[in-house]
């Protein structure tokens, strides 16, 4: 995954739910370090569907770490060929 994505994602993450993705550790759980609840992460999920033009699979809601969820998303963008916006 390239920075640029990185950062597509960071952005879409900031503006779901107004967390700083920087303070973010990669490995360690995602809701429990941005107070997410279940109605959030969808929040969450959808704003990145919408920004890569894709669906995520129900298996994202079961990411627990950052990396997880990266590795989910990068997978979907990959298999869609949505990389450029």
């Amino acid at each position: 995954m390239t920075e640029a994505l990185k950062k597509r994602i960071y952005n879409a993450i900031r503006s779901a739910v107004n967390v700083d993705p920087a303070t973010i550790d990669p490995e360690k759980n995602l809701r429990e370090q941005v107070n997410l609840d279940s109605m959030q992460f969808v929040a969450v999920l959808a704003r990145l569907e919408t920004e890569f033009n894709i669906e995520l699979p129900i298996s994202a809601m079961e990411a627990k770490t950052f990396n997880d969820f990266l590795a989910v998303l990068d997978g979907e963008i990959e298999k869609a060929g949505a990389v450029s916006k």
